[in-house]
């Protein structure tokens, strides 16, 4: 038989619950004062730098992540900005080469498809006429570009501004690019390394509408290919950006 006035094993166990509740609540406040005051402890996205992760819903959009963009495949995004944002994607480049002065364009945005290859690096403003962004390789040798199309005015004549450059990128070996895209200068990131920025002359065109993004144009569909597609209708800090490491295998691409 127990003896009166003995705790209870519930007794037992809820004091001891109590504790370890009263304690928690004051561990969790202390550490809410330092990160605040001192030092970030959480973190709540890849930008913060706190070592606690706090998982909160992410505004990312994934598009091509089960097979890489068809010819002219819309990315089917919901909210698109027209600026400031920010769009990342696994390239793959399958060696293929075609005779043709036409820049290989592998991301535009438009109201609806563009067809042909008509076009030049000098004429991409008026082939991609509501087009203010177009990424696109050379047509003879793997120099990746990024160009913005600008206006001094509205009604002016449009302009190209374009990257310089990024030479010789990996040819038969999926690689991942990120650019970051403001009213002000475009970040050009490979593999969460930052290659390019370009600051404009002139402010972009299509401030005010918003297109929807298209892959696998004519012109580049058998040389280039894209696949997990991510897009943010905001802009990426660096940090950010870095922790967008995910590259597609060759087989993702269907390469055995």
């Amino acid at each position: 038989m127990q003896a009166t006035g003995a705790p209870s094993l519930v007794q037992t166990v809820f004091k001891y619950g109590m504790y370890a509740l009263i304690f928690s609540i004051a561990m969790i406040v202390i550490l809410v004062i330092i990160h605040f005051t001192i030092h970030p402890i959480f973190s709540f996205s890849p930008a913060d730098n706190g070592v606690i992760s706090i998982p909160i819903p992410s505004d990312k959009q994934v598009a091509f992540n089960k097979a890489p963009a068809g010819a002219d495949a819309s990315g089917n995004f919901t909210n698109v900005v027209p600026c400031g944002y920010t769009m990342s994607m696994d390239l793959y480049l399958t060696g293929n080469f075609s005779i043709s002065k036409s820049p290989r364009v592998i991301l535009y945005n438009a109201p609806t498809p563009v067809q042909g290859t008509a076009f030049t690096a000098a004429t991409l403003n008026t082939a991609f006429p509501n087009s203010n962004l177009i990424v696109w390789l050379d047509p003879a040798v793997n120099d990746l570009y990024i160009s913005t199309i600008t206006s001094s005015a509205t009604g002016a004549p449009t302009k190209i501004e374009t990257t310089p450059a990024i030479s010789n990128v990996p040819m038969k070996t999926p690689f991942r690019i990120t650019y970051v895209y403001t009213q002000g200068f475009l970040e050009v990131y490979i593999n969460g390394s930052l290659e390019k920025t370009l600051v404009y002359k002139n402010p972009p065109i299509g401030s005010s509408s918003s297109n929807p993004f298209f892959f696998g144009q004519v012109s580049s569909r058998s040389s280039c290919l894209a696949g997990n597609v991510f897009y943010w209708p905001r802009t990426l800090t660096s940090r950010e950006v870095r922790a967008v490491t995910t590259v597609s295998t060759p087989s993702f691409f269907g390469v055995v």
